[in-house]
């Protein structure tokens, strides 16, 4: 007699070694990014007045980004999963294979007609992640997806920007939903302005925290922690910390070897999932 088939189990997906950002975390903010929490609203004017009354900075219009974050539709395959008790150890890879993926979508004023988004998928061992360069119309096709995707939380940053013959700052308020979440300042060198690789941090790190000085309610601790460095982690650029951004990058899926875009956007991913804002 022969025995009845059971269904195939649903293999975990493997994280490929050289593509798992989990498994080897780099500092938690590049440092052309400074999040603070707790910034009290009048921060924002303190930092604006310090920029074109201090440092000479021209204000050149409105800076805005957009982020909205959305997860798959897994119930379903949840439930299958709950249903495979009996099979363990297999029922624990089935699992995980069956969790859910989620989607980020991301929009930048001063990147005019471009969007990005980062597909994270989790597998044994972590999570895999791609940032890829979209068409904004893209928003467009998921809001017709709900059966797919489902919009879970979006996050605004609504600021200005300024600039010097060297540097690009922007300054916003971050908001999810009509809750704020503290203030965002993006700092990058103009193209024609930027340094070597090994200077580039510790120049930005430097402007940033000339900035945020003395801004009421922030402590050094919270400047620090949102410029990424520790006690262990100095200011200086290590051959190391190059090669750990580097393969970062990498890890989802973009070039290390030059700063695109992408990689902005990929910096903005990064702090609005390892800030619980998104």
């Amino acid at each position: 007699m022969v025995s009845p088939q059971k269904d195939p189990v649903p293999s975990a997906r493997t994280c490929p070694v050289t593509h798992n950002p989990i498994a080897n975390p780099t500092p938690e903010n590049h440092p052309s990014l400074a999040h603070l929490p707790t910034a009290p609203t009048s921060a924002s004017a303190l930092i604006q007045d310090r920029l074109s009354k201090v440092l000479a900075y021209r204000p050149v219009g409105r800076w805005a980004i957009a982020c909205r974050f959305y997860r798959d539709q897994a119930a379903a395959r949840q439930a299958h999963a709950q249903g495979l008790d009996s099979l363990a150890p297999e029922a624990v890879l089935a699992a995980h294979a069956l969790r859910p993926k989620a989607l980020y979508f991301l929009t930048m004023d001063h990147a005019v007609g471009k969007a990005w988004t980062m597909i994270v998928q989790p597998c044994e061992g972590g999570e895999d992640a791609v940032v890829v360069e979209v068409d904004r119309e893209l928003e467009i096709v998921l809001g017709k997806l709900k059966n797919l995707w489902t919009p879970r939380q979006s996050v605004k940053v609504e600021g200005i920007a300024f600039e010097s013959p060297e540097f690009i700052v922007r300054i916003g308020s971050v908001a999810v939903g009509s809750t704020s979440r503290g203030l965002l300042i993006q700092a990058e060198y103009r193209p024609e302005t930027t340094p070597p690789s090994e200077q580039h941090q510790p120049r930005l790190r430097a402007l940033l925290r000339t900035l945020l000085k003395g801004v009421p309610e922030v402590s050094p601790t919270e400047i620090d922690s949102a410029l990424g460095v520790t006690v262990s982690e100095p200011e200086g650029t290590t051959a190391e910390e190059l090669d750990a951004i580097g393969t970062e990058y990498q890890s989802v899926r973009l070039p290390r070897d030059r700063i695109t875009k992408s990689h902005e956007a990929y910096q903005f991913f990064k702090l609005f999932r390892t800030r619980s804002i998104l």
